[in-house]
């Protein structure tokens, strides 16, 4: 009679791999007329930074036109851009009066100006630069940015299209990962996983 073997496997090895990003994060302003808005300027994340694959998805811009000059610019100003990235978020403030506006394509010029900005992301300008750039209406995120997996020859096994947060409110403890994933072929769509460290571990 055969027995079973209880005996727990032992631990010999702990692999954790990190994932790859394999598509960029990106935001896309309009300009134009607010009926007919045209899509002018995108902004991309850079490949091999910091913010590049799902990371690149927590970033925010913030594209406020107005129709008076702010008291504290210069007579002749027509757009104030600043890069936080501490907050990771962009603000830009365009002017848009009867007299005097600003156009997207100073909007890039400002924004290519910024250390920062440079750093992290660049621009590709879709439209006419002359154009008047449209308000965002508030915060509107960077979307696109993904990370994944492969297996050892190389296909990828599912992608992370939200970063890795530690915790899980689901009582996988704080020991553990969450991410939204999309499985490869699956034809489920996005889905939510959670996972401990225990995942990555090898046994004998």
């Amino acid at each position: 009679m055969a027995t079973r073997d209880t005996t727990a496997p032992r631990v010999s090895r702990i692999t954790v791999t990190e994932p790859r990003a394999v598509s960029a994060a990106s935001v896309t302003l309009n300009a134009g007329e607010t009926q007919a808005p045209i899509e002018s300027l995108r902004i991309i994340a850079k490949p091999g930074t910091a913010i590049d694959g799902t990371a690149g998805n927590e970033w925010t811009i913030d594209l406020d036109v107005r129709s008076r000059r702010p008291s504290s610019w210069s007579v002749t100003q027509t757009t104030s851009v600043q890069v936080s990235v501490p907050n990771q978020h962009i603000l830009v403030v365009a002017l848009s009066g009867p007299a005097d506006s600003a156009t997207i394509g100073e909007v890039a010029d400002d924004l290519e100006a910024l250390r920062d900005f440079n750093r992290l992301f660049t621009i590709e300008r879709l439209g006419l630069d002359f154009e008047t750039p449209i308000d965002t209406g508030g915060r509107k995120r960077f979307t696109g940015g993904a990370a994944g997996f492969a297996d050892g020859s190389g296909a990828q096994m599912f992608t992370i299209v939200e970063p890795l947060r530690a915790g899980a409110a689901d009582g996988y403890g704080a020991g553990g990962f969450t991410a939204t994933i999309s499985v490869n072929g699956s034809g489920n769509g996005d889905d939510t996983i959670a996972w401990q460290p225990e995942a990555f571990i090898n046994t004998q």
